[in-house]
């Protein structure tokens, strides 16, 4: 009887240790993200007490967002909390893709993207993902110039991304287990993050053109 009831005494300290070490992160957190929304002009949400906040509004040339995820883990505590970084950038790709990190291979294979596009960089990943609806007009965005952005971006510690577009339009997500509780490491993140989307951002979107329909080129409007 003592055993457990000695088991018990110190699993409930262990929880309580862990709850309120959660607590002061997402104080700092919910204290880094207003003082930094306020600098910039967005729209910031605490959530409630116990609850993470949300944090969208423009940065730079695009609608940014940042939020906590929560993903089911394998381990005993049954889930983990990431931060994401969503960046919107714009509508002008050449066809529909998703490229990524290994971790969203699952969630790649559900899109209706039935192409695979391989690069020959020896410096790119195998297991980095690439699907698309349509190699040929792939190629004409996956400049060498993106691919190197690309393999930056990838390559980041305790991150993993994804980019995901369509004609219409394109989308930059990153999740980090990076809470971002400190605005200074926010500025710096951020100003990462915006310089390259703008090298991965859409044609049209960076220099007033469009991919032709036809021809994968691009036009002048």
């Amino acid at each position: 009887m003592w055993f457990w009831l000695i088991i018990w005494i110190l699993l409930s300290a262990f929880l309580l240790t862990v709850f309120g070490w959660s607590m002061v992160i997402l104080y700092q957190q919910k204290k880094a993200w207003a003082a930094f929304g306020k600098k910039h002009g967005m729209e910031y949400h605490a959530g409630k007490m116990t609850g993470p906040p949300l944090l969208t509004g423009k940065l730079g040339n695009y609608k940014i967002s940042l939020f906590t995820d929560a993903q089911r883990t394998n381990d005993v505590r049954g889930q983990r909390f990431v931060t994401v970084v969503e960046i919107e950038m714009g509508a002008g790709m050449p066809t529909a893709a998703a490229i990524a990190t290994k971790e969203y291979a699952a969630f790649i294979s559900t899109l209706d993207l039935d192409e695979t596009w391989s690069s020959d960089d020896k410096d790119w990943a195998a297991s980095h993902v690439i699907k698309t609806r349509s190699a040929e007009r792939l190629v004409t965005y996956l400049t060498p110039e993106r691919l190197k952005v690309l393999k930056v971006l990838f390559a980041k510690k305790n991150s993993i991304s994804l980019l995901f577009f369509d004609e219409n339009q394109s989308v930059l997500r990153i999740e980090t287990s990076d809470p971002l509780r400190n605005p200074e490491h926010m500025e710096k993140i951020t100003s990462q993050l915006i310089g390259l989307a703008d090298k991965l951002r859409p044609p049209q979107a960076a220099k007033g053109s469009q991919f032709s329909e036809t021809t994968g080129e691009k036009e002048n409007p």
